[in-house]
């Protein structure tokens, strides 16, 4: 993968996210702000990869709303200085997103046409998930 030093992934959970997460080992200097956080940040914070000392937005800090991992990732997390948790208004508010400059959003899809369109909201007519930040997240980057 491609990216420009100091570039601040929006992530989330499963594996997309993770595997993409993964293949950042050779970066530098990347930030996090995200709704939703998961395990695939563990690895790249422990190499120092993930510093987020070029943030605009609360640098040096992995900003999120919530957390979804594994007990070891939990572990991790409780009383980490280096994590601020605030509000999914504040943290997905378009205006906050884009505060960071070369901010990247890295979402998901369920299902995708020939034109293009994609859903990851449904499968069919059938409700998979809600929407979450990905909506706001894609505005803001």
């Amino acid at each position: 993968m491609q990216l420009l030093e100091a570039t601040f992934p929006l992530s989330g959970i499963g594996a997309i996210p993770d595997s993409t997460l993964a293949a950042m080992k050779n970066h530098k200097d990347l930030g996090i702000h995200t709704e939703l956080l998961g395990n695939g940040v563990m690895d790249l914070i422990e190499r120092g990869v993930i510093n987020n000392s070029k943030k605009a937005v609360l640098p040096g800090k992995v900003v999120t709303s919530f957390a979804f991992g594994t007990q070891e990732f939990y572990r991790f997390l409780h009383n980490n200085p280096m994590f601020h948790f605030e509000c999914c208004s504040w943290t997905n508010h378009s205006d906050i997103v884009r505060a960071n400059s070369k901010m990247v959003c890295i979402n998901s899809g369920i299902e995708i046409d020939i034109t293009g369109q994609i859903a990851s909201e449904s499968i069919g007519t059938q409700f998979y998930s809600g929407e979450t930040g990905s909506r706001c997240g894609f505005r803001g980057a």
